[in-house]
């Protein structure tokens, strides 16, 4: 039979793993988020390559692909970080593509 001691440590633990579970499930969904972003964004600037200066799609396209590989370099980095790096991207890449691409 268990004890009462016993019973309060695998409710305790199992309180341990659910907590890092959630936490695990939101930096995932950060992480897919960033990911889907940098390749939408990539597909964009593609559709676009001939209808922009030649430096600036360059320069664009270096970003997104420094982006893809920081993902892959840091997976597990706070969630805000994920979003701080994903604004500072769009910020960068839409302002072109709004001018550029027929929706």
């Amino acid at each position: 039979m268990i004890s009462q001691e016993e019973v309060e440590e695998i409710v305790n633990n199992s309180e341990e793993v659910r907590k890092a579970d959630e936490t695990f499930r939101k930096l995932y969904k950060q992480l897919q988020k960033s990911e889907d972003n940098v390749y939408d964004l990539k597909y964009r600037m593609e559709k676009i390559q001939g209808k922009i200066d030649g430096t600036k799609y360059k320069t664009l396209m270096t970003m997104i692909d420094d982006e893809m590989r920081w993902l892959t370099d840091f997976p597990k980095v706070a969630c805000e970080e994920y979003q701080a790096r994903r604004r500072a991207l769009r910020r960068r890449c839409w302002p072109v593509l709004i001018r550029n691409f027929s929706f």
